[in-house]
């Protein structure tokens, strides 16, 4: 594959099926995993996010006397911080191994979430010191509300087949693939999938496209972030619009 076709832009959709953006950095940090020094000024240089709240490991250890009586300790040591904005459609999650940050519906597009996205890894990257990135990944979930399981192929190029001859409706589905970049350290996790309604629900059901573009080179400079954006949404926008039809395309446009 050449490099120039990173290059190739796709058109914002204005009615997108994305309910869920995320951007994660798998980067262990330097500082000890129960240290909750850095907190308060991680907190401090995101003020975007005002509800913050810190994220607890739970164990419970049991001993047993000579007698039989037992004692039961609960241990909760602090490994990490949740933060959300005021309306709760951002989030941003950081332990020792790394920091997440998710955008929920609606979706507001690539330039002000990849910004936002930069400024949350330099602010992890102040605080805990990670010496290298072991994986970074940029994903996007996208829901479609449909009216049967024969709706999927108004979206789908490609739908799952069902069992017609056997007179076997088909209740849901889940096709997972994996696709890697030739010559080039990236991959995409694609997974289609209907969940199967809860008897007695009365929810409609949803086709979901998750796609889940990442690095494959475990060893990336702290610094290499922007450089791997452009190829990431490359690869994440040419999957999604080789999985769905122009019929769906057009509907998505309006």
């Amino acid at each position: 594959m050449n490099l120039q076709l990173f290059d190739e832009t796709f058109e914002h959709l204005p009615s997108s099926p994305i309910v869920e953006s995320v951007i994660q950095w798998t980067a262990r940090a330097s500082v000890a995993a129960n240290d909750t020094t850095w907190h308060n000024r991680f907190s401090e240089l995101l003020p975007e996010f005002p509800k913050a709240q810190p994220v607890h490991w739970q164990s419970i250890e049991t001993m047993i006397d000579s007698d039989g009586s037992s004692q039961q300790t609960v241990n909760r040591p602090w490994i990490g911080l949740r933060l959300e904005s005021e309306d709760s459609t951002w989030i941003v999650q950081a332990d020792w191994q790394g920091v997440i940050l998710s955008r929920l519906s609606p979706y507001v597009g690539w330039t002000e979430f990849s910004t936002l996205g930069i400024k949350v890894w330099k602010s992890f990257l102040a605080c805990t010191q990670p010496t290298e990135i072991q994986k970074l990944g940029v994903r996007s979930i996208n829901q479609i509300p449909i009216e049967s399981f024969d709706d999927v192929r108004y979206y789908l190029k490609h739908p799952p087949e069902c069992l017609d001859d056997a007179e076997l409706p088909a209740m849901g589905f889940m096709y997972q693939s994996l696709h890697r970049i030739p010559n080039h350290p990236y991959q995409v996790n694609v997974i289609r999938t209907i969940p199967p309604k809860n008897l007695g629900t009365t929810v409609p059901p949803s086709l979901i496209v998750d796609i889940d573009a990442m690095t494959t080179d475990g060893h990336l400079e702290v610094g290499s972030t922007q450089e791997h954006f452009k190829a990431l949404k490359w690869v994440k926008d040419k999957t999604f619009f080789n999985l769905i039809t122009d019929k769906a395309i057009e509907m998505f446009r309006k």
